[in-house]
């Protein structure tokens, strides 16, 4: 796992180093314990149940900590935005994050900077839903 400034993250994915869902879990048990209170995940980081694990279990009250989570950057539009914060929430096992946004949205090949605004746009949307 890797610390941030007041927080942490675990990556998984299909590429590099995968710890598995336990793994994970202790990872953020650990760092909960040692005074992190933000936990940062994402749908590409292939560790939600992990991450959600951790944070059901470790005894610390829900609303003393920050959960971020990154939609997936295919998902451009509204409904997709929102089935992918529902699938997250559904793996995490929560009722809530914190704060949510796109991932990575400059990968894909947007023709112009209003397009880039637009799916921006969407993904908020979609967030501020909830």
């Amino acid at each position: 796992y890797k610390r941030k400034p007041k927080g942490l993250y675990c990556k998984q994915n299909e590429t590099s180093y995968q710890v598995t869902k336990e793994e994970c879990e202790r990872c953020v048990l650990d760092a909960l314990k040692v005074g992190y209170r933000a936990i940062d995940t994402a749908q590409s980081y292939f560790n939600e149940r992990g991450v959600g694990e951790g944070v059901r279990t470790c005894g610390i009250p829900r609303e003393d900590l920050f959960v971020v989570s990154k939609v997936a950057a295919e998902h451009k539009t509204y409904e997709q935005a929102m089935a992918g914060i529902d699938e997250t929430l559904k793996k995490m096992g929560l009722y809530y994050q914190d704060f949510c946004r796109v991932f990575c949205i400059l990968n894909f090949q947007l023709k112009n900077i209003f397009e880039y605004k637009t799916v921006s746009y969407t993904h908020l949307r979609a967030h501020e839903t909830l």
